[in-house]
């Protein structure tokens, strides 16, 4: 079947930010008297959204999450995450704005993430691969994120597709289980977790610098 539109996640598909976020996270969390376990916290949270992890940490601490709370902690993590992009701790992974720069040479691509924007654009922006995209979908922009269908439908909307037409590049079960709730094709890809927890997608591969349009297109 031949896809008419491509939608990459960000985060663990095209740079390697995980840990970078996981560090921001510990960081707004430790004038509140928080702490967590780095590794632990990766293992649970990646492909979430800050509200998720924030609120989760707070339940640990005994912590209500208000609107207030939440605001300052997303500011802190904003700061310190910017920061990690500015150290170079946040770098591509090999072959993937290459590959997202191909195929929207020949359908609309869009990036949807559990991100919030002001984390996304500044890196998008940086490496020259905003202009190529029709859009981004990030937390800001929807009610319900990764792994609810929600993010990857709207992303379909933007591309101007239905779900059926779309294929998406995912590295974690949460965003695999997005995609795939909403009905695309989903590639995954081993820079975050290994097979036993990509096992809903549809093709899983080593790195995304393996994946060419073609497979993306099946053309």
């Amino acid at each position: 079947m031949v896809r008419k539109a491509v939608i990459f996640d960000f985060d663990g598909v095209l740079v390697d930010s995980e840990r970078a976020h996981m560090w921001s996270i510990l960081q707004a969390i430790e004038p509140e008297g928080w702490s967590a376990d780095p590794e632990a916290m990766f293992q649970e949270f990646v492909g979430t959204s800050d509200r998720y992890c924030f609120t989760v940490l707070g339940k640990r601490h005994g912590v209500p999450m208000t609107e207030d709370l939440h605001a300052t902690l997303v500011a802190r993590k904003l700061e310190r995450f910017l920061e990690a992009v500015d150290d170079g701790r946040v770098t591509p992974h090999e072959g993937g704005f290459e590959l997202l720069r191909s195929a929207a040479e020949r359908v609309p691509v869009v990036v949807c993430t559990g991100s919030r924007r002001a984390t996304v654009l500044p890196v998008l922006e940086k490496h020259g691969v905003l202009d190529a995209l029709v859009g981004v979908v990030a937390a800001d922009d929807v009610g319900k994120t990764k792994p609810d269908p929600e993010a990857y439908r709207t992303a379909c909307a933007v591309a101007g597709h239905e779900p059926g037409d779309c294929v998406a590049i995912e590295d974690t079960e949460h965003g695999i289980a997005s995609g795939v709730g909403a009905g695309l094709r989903v590639i995954a890809v081993k820079h975050t977790y290994q097979d036993e927890r990509l096992s809903a997608a549809s093709d899983v591969v080593d790195r995304i610098g393996e994946i060419t349009v073609e497979d993306l297109l099946g053309r």
